[in-house]
């Protein structure tokens, strides 16, 4: 799952822990990236996105309210305090999109 606004972008990565390090790895020594912050690392006892695939769709902040599976977190910074100080919320943002996806 990868969530990108205003320049940020939030992801969670899914898989046997090796490839998930190994591709942590990469993403910290890619020059694109910068600031990156883990929020949660572990395992887990079951996917939360076992079936997602990719997909864009563009959000205007002037209609965001009215798109299907709105939450009122899409207007907070993906880079916001917020996250740090409390993981769960950054997860629960990003599970939001499996249960009402936009």
């Amino acid at each position: 799952m990868l969530l990108y606004k205003d320049g940020c972008f939030m992801q969670a990565i899914e898989g046997e822990a090796l490839s998930v390090q190994q591709l942590h790895k990469r993403i910290v020594c890619d020059p694109r990236h910068g600031n990156l912050v883990t929020l949660l690392d572990g395992p887990i006892t079951r996917r939360e996105f076992p079936d997602w695939t990719m997909g864009f769709h563009r959000i205007e902040q002037d209609n965001l309210p009215s798109q299907p599976g709105f939450n009122h977190m899409l207007r907070t910074l993906l880079r916001h305090n917020a996250f740090s100080l409390d993981p769960a919320l950054a997860k629960r943002l990003l599970l939001s999109f499996t249960t009402q996806p936009v």
